[in-house]
């Protein structure tokens, strides 16, 4: 194949152009044309039910906490970075607080 496209025997050949005017490009640009045709006619036929998305806010709401939790429960050191840098944080501040002004001086 790599032959045939690239080397001897294709060394005046428009290989793009041979496909163009081949009988199966027609055909296949024929087969477009009638699906895109059949395709434009159904659609006033159908029924709008007025919602914007496919499901409910619900359902997306439910799916995509479920996608974040999976994705919080697989990387654990994240949630703890977030957990315990406030913990110690309040923890500092509460100690240097309870401290006398006199010690720190």
């Amino acid at each position: 194949m790599i032959d045939i496209v690239s080397g001897d025997m294709s060394k005046d050949q428009d290989w793009a152009q041979v496909w163009a005017d081949s009988d199966l490009c027609k055909q296949q640009r024929e087969e477009l044309e009638k699906i895109k045709s059949s395709g434009s006619e159904g659609q006033d036929e159908r029924e709008d039910d007025g919602d914007e998305y496919a499901s409910s806010t619900a359902t997306q709401l439910k799916l995509v906490t479920k996608r974040a939790s999976i994705q919080l429960w697989r990387d654990t050191e994240y949630v703890v970075n977030k957990v315990s840098l406030p913990l110690s944080v309040n923890f500092s501040i509460l100690t240097f607080r309870s401290c006398s002004t006199s010690a720190l001086l």
